[in-house]
């Protein structure tokens, strides 16, 4: 094929409007743009890094990125790839980025299969810890069975009302494609709410619980983060 540079202004009219065709009607090819609109943002495969295969990314930065993307693309189908590209800026990834551990090439597996194992003994002992917790103090506030970690809930994935709990610090908060969307913030499920998005939380003890409870909401890539 020739350099396109050089077709005639009509054939490249026809590829562009065949590239939207695909691009409107093909969930692989928005994905795609999506990934590698990424890439060139971030410097960084969404699920790898390109320059540097012998090291791979954390699975905590990877099942982020990957949320990212989910969100990037859900941005383009439903309001525009132009409104996908302004959005950048303000996107999560991209105003609280951090540095994260990454290991070896050629480990990845284990890796992931040894921090699964690590995550869920952690998520466990958690779990227990909480269940103490609120045996303890009697408070009779609602449980959540999601245990969240590392600054991002990740995609709620439903439309419906979705509740998660996270024993980390946080400092400040936000919400990220919340339409139609309410949100509760309390200390192990119980005492004052907090309802709006950024506001200051209480303060809770090391092995306590921030419970977020969203109400239904439009999209199922609604999220929450923290830092």
């Amino acid at each position: 094929m020739g350099d396109m540079r050089q077709a005639p202004r009509s054939l490249k009219a026809a590829a562009a409007l065949f590239a939207g065709a695909v691009l409107a009607s093909s969930e692989a090819a928005q994905s795609c743009v999506s990934q590698h609109v990424f890439r060139f943002m971030m410097g960084v495969g969404h699920d790898g890094i390109d320059n540097n295969p012998e090291r791979d990314l954390d699975p905590t930065e990877e099942d982020g990125y990957e949320c990212t993307v989910i969100d990037m693309t859900g941005t383009m189908v439903q309001q525009s790839p132009r409104a996908m590209l302004e959005n950048l800026a303000a996107m999560d990834t991209v105003r609280y980025r951090k540095a994260w551990p990454r290991g070896t090439g050629g480990g990845s597996s284990s890796s992931r299969s040894s921090s699964s194992s690590s995550s869920s003994s952690s998520s466990s002992s958690s779990s227990s810890s909480s269940s103490s917790s609120s045996s303890s103090s009697s408070s009779g506030g609602s449980q959540c069975s999601d245990v969240k970690s590392g600054g991002q809930s990740g995609n709620f994935n439903t439309t419906g009302a979705y509740c998660f709990r996270t024993q980390d610090t946080v400092h400040g908060w936000g919400v990220s494609n919340f339409a139609g969307r309410s949100i509760s913030v309390t200390v192990n499920g119980s005492g004052t709410a907090v309802t709006t998005p950024g506001a200051s939380l209480p303060s809770k003890g090391s092995s306590d619980y921030y419970h977020f409870s969203a109400s239904s909401g439009d999209v199922p890539w609604a999220s929450v983060y923290w830092w």
